[in-house]
């Protein structure tokens, strides 16, 4: 006995665009989803605050960047696209020497500062941020891509 199915789909314009709508409302969902659920765990936040300390009020105070914004680094993943965040996260990527004034990453200094083997994290995360060219973009983007990159290894 072999059973068929069949199926007859009419699409208009109107369908089409619901169809759209409803696939662009669920990744949206998604993507917050996921955004919202990744976390660091507790120690890797209190090793990284413990790193920055001496630098976080220097940061904070040459970017211009809101304290409440700056505190939330490592516990508010969702970043802003404000410019005096991504000037302090710069900030901190050449006050803890892992990129110099030619915006260029010290390799050396970076395996100095990771807990364990990362070097395949860090390589990824620096391509992504030579990308960029405008003012405190790179070592934004760097430090937020390995940030993330972090977390969604503690949270599998």
């Amino acid at each position: 006995m072999k059973l068929e199915l069949y199926y007859t789909v009419n699409f208009d314009h109107h369908n089409t665009v619901s169809i759209l709508n409803m696939k662009l409302l669920i990744l949206i969902f998604v993507c917050v989803h996921f955004t919202f659920s990744l976390k660091l765990n507790q120690e890797t936040i209190e090793k990284w605050n413990e790193l920055i300390r001496p630098y976080n009020e220097r940061c904070i105070s040459e970017s211009g960047v809101k304290k409440e914004l700056a505190d939330s680094l490592y516990t508010n993943l969702d970043y802003p696209d404000d410019q005096n965040f991504k000037c302090y996260v710069n900030c901190l990527s050449r006050e803890l020497g892992v990129l110099d004034s030619n915006n260029k990453f010290d390799k050396g200094r970076l395996a100095e500062l990771t807990l364990e083997d990362q070097s395949e994290l860090l390589d990824s995360c620096i391509k992504k941020a030579e990308q960029f060219s405008k003012q405190c973009e790179i070592g934004f983007i760097f430090t937020t891509c390995g940030i993330i990159s972090i977390a969604k290894k503690q949270n599998p």
